[in-house]
């Protein structure tokens, strides 16, 4: 089994680095609800787990408006090219536009807020072709194995 966490600051990398944990959630302070890094800090950052091969995901759960949208895109372009390996989302908007915009960064959907049942995740995958779709942590594990089972069939 594969576990991923948030890392938020330098001190908590170097904890991280002596366990096998290898997959690492990031946070923007303008894509993200909980807030999180200014753009410097967090190019730094990921730069720095990138050296240590670190798979690397920014999380952009954000729900926006149209002109937070925008404004959540300026910050993207600052951050290219995308050093990330994926790019966690939550808000459909954003979520059709990494799909639709070229990158070479993979797709995380995060689904886990209002997609409890089967028929909405398999059309959110199906839809958007992510590498990952991120569930609701309510769902019994019994359930997980029979949708991941399904929507990947």
């Amino acid at each position: 089994m594969r576990y991923c966490t948030y890392l938020r600051d330098q001190a908590q990398l170097e904890i991280l680095a002596s366990t096998s944990i290898r997959e690492v959630i990031v946070e923007h302070s303008r894509l993200s609800q909980l807030g999180g890094l200014p753009t410097n800090d967090l190019i730094h950052l990921t730069d720095q787990l990138k050296q240590r091969e670190f798979s690397v995901f920014l999380q952009w759960d954000r729900l926006m408006t149209e002109p937070e949208l925008q404004e959540c895109l300026q910050v993207l372009k600052r951050l290219r090219p995308l050093p990330f390996d994926a790019i966690r989302v939550q808000d459909a908007g954003a979520a059709e536009w990494v799909r639709t915009h070229e990158t070479d960064t993979a797709l995380h959907l995060i689904a886990e807020s209002g997609h409890h049942n089967l028929a909405s995740i398999d059309r959110l995958a199906k839809h958007f072709g992510p590498q990952r779709v991120v569930v609701s942590p309510e769902l019994a594990s019994a359930q997980i194995s029979e949708y991941t089972n399904k929507v990947n069939a």
